[in-house]
């Protein structure tokens, strides 16, 4: 009879923590419409087309660097950054129930391979701008314009994945690549660039 009333307390307990407390998940009308017109301001007035992203990434990075147009960079590295952006509302609410859920396998096995899809796609498009950033890095750096050069270097370096996914072969790795042009520009060759810890 005990095991009844303290069942029946905790019972009305819950049911009052309900009530009172709202969902993790609710907001505000006016939060919801200011974070949506913030971000409004930060977007491109279109949705750019992913396939067309890759062609003209393919078109423009199988050219010579002196044939490649630094307007089309520019433009490719914003549309990139822009689409990847886009695609990361979706996959940053995965990741969110991946973490809340993470002690129920049953539950991450199902988010996984979505997840895993839209971290491939983002990623792929950050490559893609992290490229363009590089080759006009490149560019300005065979101009002479040595501080322009190295700003872009920079993003390119700052804006890559730090750890090199293959270490006999970090020519590959974009992080690598540009912080041996910024070692150049700034006369630091003799230190040895990080590549992974494998």
């Amino acid at each position: 009879m005990k095991s009844f009333g303290l069942l029946a307390v905790v019972l009305l307990l819950t049911a009052i923590f309900l009530v009172a407390s709202p969902p993790a998940s609710a907001q505000s009308t006016f939060d919801i419409d200011e974070q949506r017109a913030e971000t409004l301001k930060k977007m491109e007035s279109i949705i750019p087309d992913p396939v067309r992203l890759r062609e003209i990434a393919e078109e423009t990075f199988s050219k010579p660097l002196s044939s490649q147009d630094i307007n089309t960079l520019k433009s490719l590295a914003k549309q990139s950054n822009s689409y990847a952006n886009m695609v990361s509302f979706i996959k940053d609410e995965y990741e969110d129930s991946y973490r809340r859920n993470h002690g129920y396998d049953f539950v991450t096995e199902k988010l996984s391979p979505p997840l895993q899809r839209y971290r491939q796609i983002v990623s792929e498009f950050l490559g893609i701008r992290n490229q363009a950033y590089f080759n006009i890095g490149m560019k300005e750096k065979v101009a002479g314009n040595n501080v322009e050069a190295l700003i872009w270097f920079r993003d390119a370096f700052r804006l890559s994945n730090f750890e090199c996914e293959d270490r006999n072969a970090p020519a590959k790795c974009m992080r690598w690549k540009a912080e041996q042009e910024l070692q150049r520009l700034l006369g630091l060759s003799s230190v040895r660039a990080y590549v992974t810890w494998q």
